[in-house]
């Protein structure tokens, strides 16, 4: 794959350190750079991959916005809210 140029602005002591750089640790510098980026990207990624399966799995179960702002604030979910998952499961 072809390599891109950019331009990123970064504080004056780290652009002079990079200049003087030599050729090996300015590579260096930018396969941290791409790496952290692509890092970044990808965890965000598989994080809200994460998230949404959780969500699925919940409301799958009976989890409902109700019921959860009742555990969030630590209280008992009404009868009413509770009929949906637990009725049958008690008969």
């Amino acid at each position: 794959m072809p390599a891109e140029s950019i331009r990123i602005r970064v504080d004056p002591e780290t652009a002079r350190a990079y200049r003087e750089a030599s050729a090996e640790q300015k590579e260096r510098a930018r396969s941290v750079f791409a790496l952290t980026l692509r890092a970044r990207e990808e965890t965000t990624e598989e994080t809200l991959q994460f998230f949404d399966e959780v969500a699925r799995n919940a409301r799958a179960r009976g989890l409902t916005p109700e019921i959860l702002d009742d555990i969030l604030h630590d209280r008992p979910p009404s009868p009413e809210e509770l009929a949906g998952g637990t009725a049958d499961e008690a008969g």
